[in-house]
């Protein structure tokens, strides 16, 4: 089988490696059908991000079809349309107890694409506990935003607005920016996208939601606010993020909650435009 291997800093390649057998038990063959390319990949093949272990297949936001089972699996057959849980946990350490499963202090060793050979692979090996059958109505391409969605939604469940009046905003305009939108806006707020290259600007156009929850007022609907950000004016080649928030405030007042998807640059231009008791994340 084929599998993206890992080296080191713009140092990978497609190698032949031998086909994956359920072995144990508990195992779980993938035959692998979909793979998102994470923030997360591009840092570590282009060096800014080294966390992965050389040697390792990268890949981790995956979708496929059941190859083969262990005899004590259960929850999923051969043919079943699952979605991956890239990243086991213990269930039992301090982080796991305290809902952050994602920073599980055992999962060294385990954590696909990066300690644990991942999904850019015709195959996955895993274990019952971390695939899930999708739903007939969910495509295997759409379900490999999973991994992504959920940590959106882990943020979102942190964030505790003022209220569901408050002036928010997300920057960055890519897939994290775009269901940080979605989660928001259905959250009950109506947050305006940022982003400052025109062909994410074009993308995202059509994907935002339409308009904020019926209970705020109607003269900020998402799309709108983002398309007022997207003809801001420039200063020094840069956008200038107070005209922003003078575009699209109705009161001059600051923003409340920021969220940050463009690799901190926006952050750290943004605290002008943001007021002393602002959320961010």
């Amino acid at each position: 089988m084929r599998a993206l291997k890992y080296h080191g800093a713009w140092n990978v390649a497609l190698e032949e490696v031998p086909d994956l057998r359920a072995t144990g038990p508990d195992d779980v063959v993938v035959d692998i059908r979909f793979c998102g390319i994470c923030g997360t990949d591009l840092g570590i093949v282009s060096g800014s991000y080294p966390i992965a272990v050389p040697g390792v297949t990268l890949g981790h936001e995956a979708t496929g079809v059941v190859a083969e089972c262990g005899p004590a699996v259960t929850n999923v057959k051969v043919g079943d349309r699952v979605v991956i849980n890239p990243t086991p946990y213990c269930g039992q350490c301090r982080m796991c107890r305290t809902q952050r499963i994602n920073h599980c202090v055992n999962k060294m060793g385990t954590e696909s694409g990066v300690s644990y050979d991942g999904a850019f692979a015709d195959r996955f090996l895993t274990t019952s506990r971390f695939v899930h059958v999708l739903p007939d109505h969910v495509s295997l391409q759409a379900a490999a935003l999973t991994e992504p969605l959920s940590c959106v939604l882990s943020g979102v469940r942190k964030i505790q607005p003022p209220s569901m009046a408050a002036y928010t905003y997300v920057f960055g305009a890519g897939p994290l920016g775009l269901l940080y939108a979605w989660a928001l806006s259905l959250k009950g707020l109506a947050p305006a996208v940022i982003e400052t290259s025109p062909e994410r600007l074009s993308f995202a156009q059509d994907r935002l939601p339409d308009g904020p929850a019926p209970t705020l007022p109607s003269t900020t609907p998402a799309a709108a606010t983002f398309r007022q950000y997207g003809r801001a004016p420039r200063r020094r080649g840069r956008h200038h993020l107070g005209a922003a928030r003078r575009a699209l405030s109705t009161d001059g007042m600051r923003w409340d909650l920021h969220v940050d998807r463009s690799e901190g640059e926006a952050v750290r231009r943004s605290t002008a435009c943001t007021s002393r008791t602002a959320a961010c994340r």
